[in-house]
């Protein structure tokens, strides 16, 4: 899928503990002009929510320091 150049990026937070998987996904999605933030962690995770406003959010369900349902609520 293609994005018209009018077509905003959307700023996405990517949080995967396995850097293979956030790097094939982070690929994908900066290929489509989308500015992605990356992090392994369920803590920083967090810290970047409360410093950033994300359109999305991906994440893990199985996280280091704290899991997807607490980045979620």
């Amino acid at each position: 899928m293609d994005r018209s150049p009018q077509t905003p990026a959307m700023h996405i937070l990517l949080i995967d503990d396995d850097g293979d998987v956030r790097k094939a996904i982070s690929d994908f999605l900066s290929a489509r002009r989308h500015v992605v933030v990356q992090t392994d962690n369920g803590s920083r995770a967090l810290s970047h929510l409360r410093e950033s406003a994300f359109d999305i959010v991906i994440t893990d369900i199985k996280l280091p320091g704290a899991d997807g349902f607490d980045i979620m609520s």
